[in-house]
Order: structure tokens, then C-alpha cells, then sequence
């Protein structure tokens, strides 16, 4: 059985999507099966691994959420793309923003991703779920159904913002829905060591929250080539195979399966 990891944080633009393409392409590169799972109705991940026109993707998140609700069936092979990098993606478009309204009167709602994925975790080594810049429905059943999640975040005062909320979420899933949900840790990402700000803010997030969760020692830095890489439809691995946030992810995903061998 593969393992879920999300990526989450309900602040948008500290690096999820970013982070989960990456690290998708690092534990690919070792040679693991991967599955990206695109749960943003603005299709950050989709897009960024070249489907520029989510719109017209016949089967997406929304899709098989609903096939899951009614009942129905689906095969596997019908639900995801096959990237040239060797990682899949269960794709999403803008036809997920309705999942939060429908997902209201379904009982045991929290645990729709959880039931769709069940196959689909028999099959791959890693599933990485990107999260909405949110704390709703869809994120819920994010965690209801990962193993563990990582929390990216800029090393910034707007970065910490909201965290606290996060992790008492994580607290009620924990109680409520999933009580295995594992805090693999804290990425530190977007990181412009150039500036004594960013260093100091990074040594507070250890300081706060390093005693009680994991503070991963890897620190993603802020990159130009990462943003460019993701409007060519690749990761930073490919794009700019040699930079320094290309070794970043390649050494997060040692970390990441160096911790479940433990």
C-alpha cells in the first residue's frame, strides 16, 4: 500500500504547488510510482505539468468524487495523465469549486478523496495530494485521507499567518476522522537567503514550532527557475536539473523516504 502525504497550508502562494510537483519528480527519479492529485480548483498542479486547458479534461477530481457519491464505478486507468517526467496526475478544473456546496447534505463526507483513492493506493508508492489555499470540505477530506502531510511555508511574519488555525484543524481531524494523520513536518520554502529578514523568520519558525513538530532542516530557496519551469509543463528537476532548488527537493524526498524506512 502506497503511502498520501498532503501538502498543505490554507495560505495560498508559500510554495504547495510548487513543492508538490517537485517532490513528485524527485521521488520519481528514484524510481518510485507516483501520483500527484490536484485538489485546487484553479488547477495549479494540472497546469503546471502542461495541461494548460483543464476545462476540457473529460474525467477530473470532480468526476470521480462524484462517481464515489453516486455509487459508480471507474477504472483507474480512466482517471489519470501520464506525465513524461513518469509521475500521473489526477487532474482538476474549475468544475471542482462546486464539490464544497455538494459535498454538504452526503453523509460521511470527509471521507469521499479517502474512498477515491483507495484503488489508486494500491498502485502507486507516494500519492501527493496539493491542497486549496483553504480550510473547507475539500481539504478535510485531503487530510481525512492522507497519512501524513507536510506544511509548507514562506520564512516570513505573513508566512506564520494563520498557521495555528492549521494546525488545530489537524488536531480535529485527528479526534474526528483520522486519527493515524501524521505531521511529517514543516518545509521551509521560497527562502531568499540573500536577506538577513528571511534567515531570522526562518530561525523563528524553528524556534516556535520546532520543539513540538519537525522542522525539515531542508529549506526550499526562492528560485526563478522554479517559476519558469512550471510554465513549461516540467518540474525544477528537469527545467534546471542542477539548481539549487532542484537539489532541495531531490534531498526532501531522500528525507521523506529515509523516514518511512524508519
Amino acid at each position: 500500500m502506497g503511502k498520501i502525504i498532503a501538502l498543505c497550508n490554507q495560505k495560498g502562494g508559500v510554495g504547495k504547488t510548487a513543492a508538490t510537483i517537485n517532490l513528485g519528480a524527485a521521488l520519481s527519479e528514484m524510481g518510485l510510482r507516483v501520483l500527484l492529485v490536484d485538489t485546487d480548483p484553479q488547477s495549479h498542479t494540472t497546469k503546471g505539468l502542461g495541461w494548460n486547458n483543464p476545462s476540457v479534461i473529460k474525467t477530473a477530481l470532480y468526476e470521480q468524487m462524484k462517481a464515489v457519491i453516486d455509487g459508480k464505478n471507474y477504472e483507474i486507468e480512466d482517471t489519470v495523465l501520464h506525465h513524461e517526467e513518469g509521475m500521473d496526475i489526477l487532474p482538476n478544473n474549475i468544475k471542482s469549486s462546486m464539490l464544497e456546496q455538494e459535498l454538504i447534505p452526503v453523509i460521511a463526507r470527509e471521507q469521499i478523496l479517502k474512498r477515491a483513492l483507495a484503488q489508486h493506493k494500491k498502485i502507486y508508492d507516494y500519492i501527493l495530494i496539493d491542497c486549496p489555499p483553504s480550510l473547507g470540505l475539500i481539504t478535510m477530506n485531503a487530510l481525512t485521507a492522507a497519512d501524513s502531510v507536510i506544511i509548507p511555508t514562506e520564512p516570513s511574519y505573513l508566512g506564520l499567518d494563520g498557521m495555528d488555525m492549521l494546525f488545530t484543524t489537524i488536531a480535529n481531524v485527528r479526534n474526528f476522522a483520522n486519527q493515524n494523520l501524521d505531521v511529517e513536518g514543516i518545509l521551509i520554502s521560497k527562502k531568499d537567503s540573500r536577506t538577513n529578514e528571511a534567515k531570522e523568520d526562518a530561525a523563528v519558525i524553528h524556534e516556535i514550532y520546532g520543539n513540538v513538530y519537525k522542522v525539515f532542516n531542508i529549506e526550499i530557496p526562492e528560485e526563478v527557475k522554479v517559476r519558469e519551469a512550471v510554465k513549461n509543463g516540467k518540474s525544477s528537476l528537469k527545467y534546471n536539473t542542477r539548481g539549487k532548488a532542484s537539489e532541495a527537493f531531490r534531498s526532501l524526498a531522500r528525507e521523506v523516504v529515509e523516514d518511512e524506512r524508519n
